[in-house]
């Protein structure tokens, strides 16, 4: 393991043994290997007679969740529950009469009617896709409420420390050794046969090919699932498989499995191969009209290959001159110092999400800047609420009070 993935195993312990629940935020870059680490934690919380659950954002991500807990913890009793899941009041009986230590799912997980005996450590994978009621009504059905949540997304300091405060935050920057930097490439669409003779390479060693677009089918944007497949459809020897939103959920997972035992194949694919998808013959990406992608989203999209010891490589393609930008992730492979240019381009709003926009409308803090004042702040309040008399202290009335009136929220 990584000197990033021992800390983070140790933090986590650490919060084990503390007398009250925690929750922690385990933020790892792409590739950087945030699932063994939740291994470790779930097999701790198991043999601790325990039950765990892991809620993933889609049925896809719980699958390979699946494949790769089932093949790691041997010893374990896993079950996969989605909207899939057949003889689902059976699987949910036995939930109930801890017949499974570990519990995979989607957001099945949090109906009303899948009850734990013993849930003592909730996961959620990609916790920014869910809402937070979504991830409050899991956590409620946990007895003592220990929580991890991971993110690829890598959020910059001062923003994961207001969410979560500095001591409970672990990030994962090192890569395992057995994975090498993914070449990124910044071309024109004018350039376009430079992709095609990479792909025609690729398909020749039989490796995987994903081909990205920002849209199904758009007036706003040239490139798309159906303008796209156009162009490729007959230019190579290969099956290519097309994955989008508007597809039953049953034929995106077909889709996607069929790619995946598919060697030598392409998948035009939207935004949805974002986060999650691990496939070691996984070598090339077209990341087509990459200007409509912010730089976190690219870096994402980009995690797709250099999954392995392969050499891989990822195309930037643009029709507008975004030099400078796109330029920038062709030599910049580190997804935090990415996150920071994102934070000064689109601002904490846009780089979050509508949703978390109001918490970051701040006069005069500078969340780049200031992170050595979050930190002396959070030092004062620790020193103030640790004081016997806080709660009954007069000078501290209005403190207790703003406090008391946020919780409630």
């Amino acid at each position: 393991m990584t000197k990033d993935q021992k800390e983070a195993v140790n933090d986590i312990f650490r919060d084990f043994k503390k007398p009250f629940a925690s929750y922690r935020l385990i933020q790892g870059d792409v590739g950087s290997g945030k699932t063994i680490v939740t291994l470790l934690a779930i097999y701790a919380a198991i043999t601790a007679g325990e039950q765990v659950s892991f809620m993933a954002p889609t049925e896809l991500l719980a699958m390979q969740h699946y494949q790769f807990f089932t093949t790691h913890l041997k010893s374990c009793r896993i079950a996969l529950l989605s909207g899939k899941t057949k003889r689902k009041e059976q699987m949910k009986e036995s939930i109930k009469n801890h017949e499974f230590d570990l519990v995979i799912g989607t957001h099945a997980l949090i109906e009303e009617d899948v009850i734990f005996s013993n849930l003592g450590l909730v996961v959620i994978d990609e916790q920014h896709k869910f809402g937070v009621s979504t991830r409050d009504e899991l956590i409620s059905k946990a007895h003592a409420k220990d929580v991890i949540y991971l993110t690829a997304t890598p959020i910059p300091r001062t923003l994961a420390m207001i969410a979560f405060g500095d001591s409970h935050v672990s990030i994962i920057k090192e890569k395992p050794v057995n994975r090498k930097p993914v070449e990124t490439i910044y071309i024109q669409k004018n350039k376009i046969e430079e992709l095609y003779h990479s792909i025609d390479s690729a398909i020749l060693r039989n490796e995987h090919v994903f081909l990205v677009v920002p849209a199904i089918d758009s007036d706003h944007v040239t490139d798309n699932i159906d303008t796209v497949y156009e162009e490729i459809y007959g230019k190579f020897n290969c099956p290519i498989f097309v994955l989008h939103g508007r597809l039953p959920n049953d034929e995106k997972e077909k889709m996607m499995e069929n790619f995946i035992y598919t060697p030598g194949s392409i998948l035009l694919a939207t935004t949805m191969i974002e986060v999650g998808i691990d496939i070691p013959t996984a070598t090339l990406i077209g990341i087509y009209a990459a200007e409509h992608f912010g730089l976190s989203q690219l870096h994402q999209l980009r995690g797709r290959v250099g999954r392995s010891d392969l050499n891989s490589t990822c195309y930037l393609i643009s029709e507008k001159e975004d030099v400078e930008r796109l330029e920038l992730l062709s030599k910049i492979n580190d997804g935090f110092k990415l996150s920071e240019f994102d934070l000064i381009q689109r601002g904490p709003g846009d780089f979050l999400g509508t949703d978390q926009s109001g918490y970051f409308k701040f006069n005069f803090l500078d969340l780049l800047t200031d992170y050595h004042i979050l930190i002396e702040a959070q030092k004062n309040v620790s020193s103030l609420i640790s004081k016997p008399d806080f709660k009954t202290n007069p000078a501290y009335k209005y403190l207790n009070k703003y406090m008391t009136e946020s919780l409630k929220i």
